[in-house]
């Protein structure tokens, strides 16, 4: 999935035919014109997400090159609070999987893929304090000048 959330395969979207999951706009211009949901659902059935929480962060963990003790350390979160999201034993809030995102050093669209598949908000550039985190992932900040910037901004902190 990239920043606004399309799935994609070694960069294209071809068809459920050929193996390949199609893209979240193709997919969803389907659905929009689709008649009967249950022939959808069986045709398309390839394109929908299905790995859980847990494989989604051992994915990114190995993607970023980072271990998990370094990136709870690195979330600010209490480490078994931490582990319990990661493996998903617990369905914590939307800030805290900010901060795991910034604990592993994830881009924007990594970000806006683990808020989505977690099943919270994508950040939104026109709330003040999504831009502000936007910024902070977008230059590689910590969790606490994020901190620091949102005080600064006068802005709800993370929880």
């Amino acid at each position: 999935m990239n920043q606004s959330g399309k799935n994609q395969s070694n960069g294209s979207a071809q068809g459920p035919e050929n193996g390949d999951t199609l893209s979240t706009d193709m997919l969803l211009n389907k659905l929009k014109a689709v008649q009967d949901l249950n022939s959808f659902v069986a045709e398309n059935e390839k394109s929908f997400y299905n790995n859980t929480i847990r494989e989604h962060f051992d994915m990114l963990l190995e993607k970023y090159g980072i271990s998990k003790a370094n990136a709870i350390k690195r979330s600010n979160i209490e480490r078994g609070y931490a582990y319990q999201i990661m493996r998903g034993k617990k369905d914590a809030k939307r800030d805290k999987y900010i901060r795991l995102a910034l604990g592993m050093g994830l881009n924007l669209e990594d970000t806006q893929q683990l808020l989505t598949i977690a099943r919270h908000g994508v950040l939104y550039s026109k709330i003040l304090r999504d831009a502000i985190i936007i910024y902070s992932i977008n230059n590689h900040l910590d969790v606490v000048r994020l901190e620091w910037l949102l005080e600064e901004q006068h802005v709800e902190p993370l929880e």
